[in-house]
């Protein structure tokens, strides 16, 4: 069986989340990358809806939390140019 690595969307209404799960079985993992870090991929979209870096990072968490509490194993992206410490690189306690 064909199974698809996933990137995650930041969508108010919850609606690309709900997709992953009805399709869960069908899911290897879904890949995001975090708010707070630099990555090319958040920005536009924080700009485009008028949310606070706050706001977003409190939606992503409610999303990943859902998937993970779904099974759906999460595999987080650091962009090359993110410019991280080695202390940085775990994701929260909840998600693991």
């Amino acid at each position: 069986m064909l199974k698809f690595s996933v990137g995650y969307q930041l969508k108010s209404d919850g609606e690309w989340i709900d997709c992953i799960i009805a399709n869960k079985a069908n899911v290897n993992e879904v890949f995001f990358a975090p708010f707070d870090m630099p990555n090319g991929r958040t920005g536009e979209w924080v700009v485009r809806n008028n949310y606070s870096l706050a706001e977003c990072l409190e939606m992503q968490m409610r999303d990943l939390g859902q998937l993970a509490a779904e099974g759906i194993p999460l595999n987080v992206l650091f962009n090359g140019s993110s410019g991280i410490g080695v202390g940085r690189l775990m994701p929260p306690p909840e998600l693991l």
